[in-house]
C-alpha cells in the first residue's frame, strides 16, 4: 500500500509540475520524512477499526466513516479557512489535518523541527495504531 502511494504520489507531482508550474521550496529530505511519517501514522490508523471488528465489510466501512470526514475536514480537499470556524477548530482533533500542516510545511520550506505538534500527535497515532491491533486482531 506505501509503494502504491508513494507511487501515486509521484505521478500526482510530476502532472502538477507540468501541468500547474508546481514549486517546491523545501528540502527533499525533510519531505520524505514528513510523508514517511505522515502515511505511517494514518495507515496506523487504519489498522485500528480493522483490528476491532469482525467482518472485512464492518472494517471497510468503519474506515470510510473516519476517512471521508478527514479528507474533507482536514485542509486536505478543501483549504481550513473555507471552513466556518466551528469546524476549523474540530478539524484540529483530526491526524489528517496534521499530516497536512506538517507536509505543507516543509513543502513551504520550513523544518521538521518546526512542527512539533503535529510530529507528536503523528507519532502518539502511530503507537496507537500499532498496539490496538497487537491486542485486538484476531484470525478467524
Amino acid at each position: 500500500v506505501f509503494a502504491i502511494t508513494a507511487l501515486g504520489i509521484l505521478l500526482l507531482l510530476a502532472s502538477a509540475v507540468l501541468l500547474f508550474d508546481l514549486r517546491f521550496w523545501g528540502t527533499v529530505p525533510e519531505m520524505l520524512a514528513a510523508f514517511l511519517v505522515s502515511s505511517l501514522s494514518l495507515a496506523g490508523l487504519g489498522f485500528i477499526p480493522a483490528s476491532i471488528v469482525r467482518t472485512t465489510r464492518a472494517g471497510l466501512v468503519t474506515a470510510n466513516l473516519l476517512y471521508f470526514p478527514m479528507l474533507f475536514l482536514s485542509g486536505a480537499a478543501l483549504p481550513l479557512q473555507m471552513l466556518p470556524r466551528f469546524l476549523q477548530d474540530f478539524a484540529q482533533v483530526l491526524p489528517l489535518t496534521h499530516a497536512v500542516r506538517l507536509m505543507q510545511g516543509v513543502w513551504l520550506g520550513g523544518h521538521l523541527w518546526e512542527y512539533p505538534a503535529e510530529l507528536a500527535v503523528l507519532g502518539a497515532i502511530l503507537l496507537v495504531g500499532v498496539l490496538v491491533p497487537l491486542f485486538f486482531f484476531r484470525w478467524d
